[in-house]
């Protein structure tokens, strides 16, 4: 089960990801990085991942919401593969939490399949929120993202 409550702590047996992208200029590549803490805040695991936003030789979309989109997938099947089952996920990227909910003010349709993916790994929580956050909020997972474009 997967909700849009207002933002609070994730609980005794919660997980909370905060996750951010970068893009590198004039590129089809960036980066992405995410934050995973425990249940009284404290982080446990930080990740610097480089990705290629290329969809194939020809075509490409680097573009800041597909690798929001991608952070956040990321983010989620590491928690899925984990096994945690209560899991809050927070962006500092409104749209991306407007597309999860369906609400987004535009349709974004070439990341829908990556969002559809997205709510099939939730359904393997117990419960798995997504929640918008200040950027403030995000910088450490911002800087994550771009140490990633940059290696």
């Amino acid at each position: 089960m997967f909700s849009f409550a207002p933002l609070k702590a994730p609980g005794p047996d919660g997980l909370r990801y905060n996750f951010d992208a970068a893009l590198k200029l004039n590129s089809t590549s960036g980066g992405v990085g995410f934050v995973l803490s425990g249940p009284a805040g404290t982080p446990f695991l930080a990740v610097s991942h480089n990705l290629s936003l290329a969809v194939s030789q020809n075509l490409s979309f680097p573009s800041p919401i597909i690798g929001e989109t991608l952070a956040l997938r990321l983010a989620l099947s590491e928690a899925v593969f984990h096994g945690f089952q209560f899991i809050m996920m927070e962006s500092d990227n409104l749209e991306i939490i407007n597309m999860i909910r369906g609400v987004a003010k535009e349709d974004y349709v070439y990341v829908r399949p990556i969002v559809q993916n997205i709510l099939s790994l939730a359904e393997h929580g117990e419960e798995v929120s997504f929640h918008h956050v200040p950027r403030s909020a995000n910088q450490v997972e911002h800087s994550l993202a771009r140490r990633a474009v940059t290696v």
